[in-house]
């Protein structure tokens, strides 16, 4: 290195050590040449200090466009007079590039030579970065500005507004192409808005693209992070489909910033660049956030913008196509109503006037004048009231009176209180409130009153007597066996039957009676203001002989009768349920008395319909409750001396009354309906009990159910059984059916047809209580039997009545003859047992052997019977 003497004199080895080691760059010049550099300042320029010193002129470092600015520099500076500044300007490197630089000069005068010492500071990083805090500053200044303009744009120009900042964003930060993206479900939906630099090509669409293919890319969008890199191959190694993806559209670095709104992720945008990469500040990203924010608010504000529109034109629809007419007007501070100010299609196709004439009009001018003062009123309490609905009578155009229903809302427009009223046309309403009132208190059919009108009269009928110390009477009367009636001419027929009763019991009506129809085929009198029972028991008989005679309907000569029940009050009743349901009482005791006739009512009547209401209440709940039990008694075989079998007899285990027997309450079962569910729990308590038995190691013996005759009516009576045994599990052969004579017979064709599938199934037949009904032998022999049950009436007597011993051996005959067993019900005594044992009766069962055991008590007799 050539030091100048200078130096050496002017510098001792520890100052020269120094300044070799300075951290800033120092230069001796002997102008313009290059005498001496530090390592610091050859770092700077990329040069060796050996090639600066042999660089020979410091202008060579110098850029063109600074040569002029550092040659007035370095005279200056050889100006020991003049202070000279320190001076920003720029030095290039080996390699071309110019990196900024701060110079401090200082200068040395031996004699006419002057040496020139510059001290040169690396400023480029200070410089970019006052750089980028100037762009920065610049550009909030534009997000800012862009932010305002927004704020007073109108609707319609938000799009060209978006493409406009979105365009001078990316021109100010130098990208090559902006993208908004729309997310929803998960995925990319649309491109929203783009933007390219001129000479990059539009993108491709990027449309659903699902979030869980770039999991890496949408994980931090979710999380409202914000996605950059300088190089797709920054990305880490798992995001393989994020580098593809970029890699493949040419993008060199990108950010994608989250458009959040209210915490939910609504879009993207992003910033790519494709001719160059671009590293990215923090600073750069902050402001690309604020971008981001300020593009979600406005897409927020055109959506809802767009959304508010649509509701504007589907209010218009709403409001035109409305079922309601509506009116909205002005009201005036003190309640009256100004003219209308809109009004629908309805309303002027339900008035008859055109929407330019109704403009002219008030409420007032369409309501009914003798309404007028009444609405007035009304609509001045809208000023108490955000809400009131009223009826009131619209006036049509050409003067028809329309019933309305005013449902009315006051609300501030425009600092005007405004009416806005939905009228709706109640014509209809009003005609069915006058049916339904009619309906409410008269028989449809027949136009008399009904039961709750009459019950009305009844009691003013019963204030009135009060009053005047009289007494009334009321009739109860119904149809004797109209059913019949029903069911064989038809429904049509009974109601034309109805109306005839009503017109002949209207022709009989004294003035203030009243008669009523309370439904189906009863009807009821009232007779106020008599003087002696012999007027009501007159009436009676009237009516009965007035409706003995035929009655001519559709070529049909109809004869009906009437059981009629009479009450009075005060004597049989101080209220007109009491009275009411009296004479329904005495007209039931009338149809046990053979019907076609009357009854007065006697006080004893309601002690036993009142004790079969208490019976029928409790057997409905018995089954609900399984209060009922199956009861078995054995059938001993004459033949082999064994236990063959049993028939189920049902017990109601009552909890007030105890173990009730059937013939206390299957009477009612039948006629109330509830034999048919009784009957089905029977067999398939029997079904469950026997099966339990046979796995209990008990051998396989048949069980027999009796069949009523409303349950073997039955429609779906064979599937029911089918399903029980079924559900069961049971060998079908150990349920046995018995069904009583006088059921087979009723329908004979029906009976031959229900046996047959049952025996289908296996399932064992018995006829009981033979003899006691009336069977032809031609049906006996096509009934699918296996065994006939001789009724006890016949058994009874066998050893003393010659005719009973005859009638049960021809039984015994006839059944052997038609290869079915005998099974004989009642035996009681030895002498019974010996008679039917020498006779070939098959098998026997009554009291000699045991009664109907329960089925603890069953089992132990099978066991001991067995010893």
């Amino acid at each position: 290195m050539n030091i100048p003497n200078l130096l050496q004199t002017s510098l001792d080895h520890v100052l020269l050590k120094a300044i070799s080691d300075f951290g800033e760059g120092v230069v001796v010049l002997d102008p313009p040449r290059i005498i001496y550099t530090n390592e610091a300042f050859s770092k700077m320029t990329s040069y060796s200090e050996k090639e600066l010193v042999d660089l020979g002129s410091f202008f060579d470092l110098i850029p063109i466009d600074k040569k002029k600015q550092i040659n007035d520099y370095l005279s200056r500076s050889s100006n020991d007079n003049v202070i000279v500044p320190r001076l920003e300007t720029a030095l290039l490197k080996k390699d071309g590039r110019q990196t900024h630089v701060e110079i401090t000069t200082n200068s040395v005068s031996e004699g006419a030579k002057t040496t020139v010492v510059l001290v040169v500071r690396d400023i480029t990083d200070q410089k970019r970065m006052a750089n980028a805090l100037k762009q920065s500053d610049q550009f909030e200044k534009l997000i800012t500005t862009l932010s305002s303009q927004f704020i007073n744009l109108a609707p319609h120009l938000i799009d060209e507004g978006i493409n406009n900042a979105i365009k001078s964003i990316g021109e100010f930060i130098g990208v090559d192409r902006i993208l908004m993206l729309s997310v929803a479900a998960e995925k990319v939906t649309d491109t929203v808005f783009e933007w390219s630099a001129p000479g990059i090509e539009k993108s491709s669409e990027v449309n659903n693209v699902l979030f869980s293919k770039f999991s890496v890319f949408f994980g931090k969008m979710k999380d409202s992070k914000v996605m950059y890199v300088s190089s797709p191959d920054e990305l880490p190694v798992e995001a393989v489909a994020e580098k593809e993806f970029l890699k493949s559209r040419g993008v060199k670095s990108i950010v994608a910033v989250p458009m959040m709104t209210d915490g939910v992720l609504k879009g993207l945008l992003t910033f790519s660049t494709l001719r160059l990469a671009k590293k990215w500040t923090d600073e750069d990203l902050v402001l690309f956030r604020i971008t981001a924010e300020m593009f979600a608010n406005v897409m927020e504000r055109k959506s809802n913008h767009k959304a508010l529109r649509q509701n504007e034109d589907k209010f218009k629809e709403l409001f035109n196509n409305a079922i309601d007419g509506i009116f909205i007007y002005e009201l005036s501070d003190d309640g009256v109503p100004g003219k209308f100010i809109e009004v629908n299609d309805v309303a002027c196709s339900k008035l008859g006037y055109t929407r330019e004439e109704l403009l002219t009009k008030t409420p007032l001018d369409i309501a009914a004048p003798e309404t007028v003062p009444e609405i007035e009123k009304t609509i001045k309490k809208l000023l108490n009231h955000t809400n009131l609905s009223y009826e009131k009578v619209h006036l049509t155009k050409t003067g028809q009176k329309i019933p309305i229903e005013i449902n009315a809302h006051i609300f501030n427009w425009n600092k005007q209180k405004v009416v806005q009223s939905i009228a709706r046309d109640i014509t209809d309403r009003k005609r069915a409130e006058e049916t339904i009132r009619r309906q409410a208190y008269y028989d449809v059919l027949t136009n008399l009153p009904n039961r709750t009108l009459f019950k009305d009269r009844l009691e003013q009928g019963m204030k009135n007597a009060h009053h005047n110390k009289q007494m009334l009477a009321v009739m109860v009367l119904d149809l004797d066996r109209f059913k019949n009636i029903n069911e064989t001419l038809g429904h049509l027929l009974g109601d034309k039957l109805l109306v005839a009763v009503s017109e002949r019991l209207l022709g009989v009506l004294h003035e203030n009676e009243t008669i009523a129809r309370f439904g189906g085929d009863e009807f009821a009198l009232l007779l106020p203001q008599l003087t002696k029972i012999e007027d009501a028991t007159d009436h009676a008989q009237k009516i009965i002989e007035l409706l003995a005679a035929p009655f001519k309907l559709n070529e049909h000569e109809l004869h009906v009768t009437t059981s009629i029940g009479v009450s009075f009050y005060p004597d049989d009743g101080e209220s007109s349920e009491l009275v009411l349901k009296n004479a329904e009482t005495a007209m039931y005791r009338a149809k046990d008395q053979g019907r076609n006739n009357y009854q007065l009512y006697a006080s004893g009547m309601n002690v036993s319909a009142f004790k079969q209401l208490l019976m029928e209440n409790s057997l409905r709940r018995a089954l609900e409750k399984e209060e009922f039990v199956v009861y078995y008694q054995p059938q001993i075989s004459l033949i082999t001396q064994k236990v063959i079998g049993a028939e189920a007899l049902v017990r109601w285990q009552h909890p007030d009354l105890g173990l009730v027997f059937p013939n206390e309450f299957i009477g009612l079962a039948e006629e109330t309906g509830l034999i048919v569910p009784i009957g089905e729990w029977i067999i398939k308590k029997v079904c469950e009990q026997s099966k339990k038995w046979q796995a209990d190691g008990f051998e396989k013996m048949c069980i027999g159910v009796n069949l009523s005759a409303r349950q073997f009516q039955q429609l779906n009576l064979v599937s029911t059984i089918a399903k029980i045994i079924a559900d069961t599990g049971l060998d079908p052969a150990c349920l046995g059916l018995e069904v009583t004579e006088s059921i087979a017979m009723k329908n004979a064709d029906f009976t031959i047809a229900a046996l047959n599938e049952f025996k289908k199934m296996k399932i064992h037949l018995s006829l009981d209580d033979f003899g006691t009904g009336y069977s032809s032998l031609s049906y006996l022999k096509r009934f699918p039997l296996e065994t006939l049950k001789i009724d006890r009436s016949f058994v009874r007597d066998i050893t003393t009545d010659p005719n009973d011993a005859a009638i049960v051996n021809a039984v015994v005959a006839l059944a052997h003859s038609l290869k079915l067993d005998v099974v004989a019900e009642g035996v009681e005594t030895e002498g019974q047992l010996t008679f039917l044992k020498n006779h070939q009766c098959d098998s026997v069962q009554g009291y000699i052997f045991s009664h109907p055991l329960s089925e603890i008590n069953f089992l132990k007799f099978i066991k001991e019977y067995k010893k």
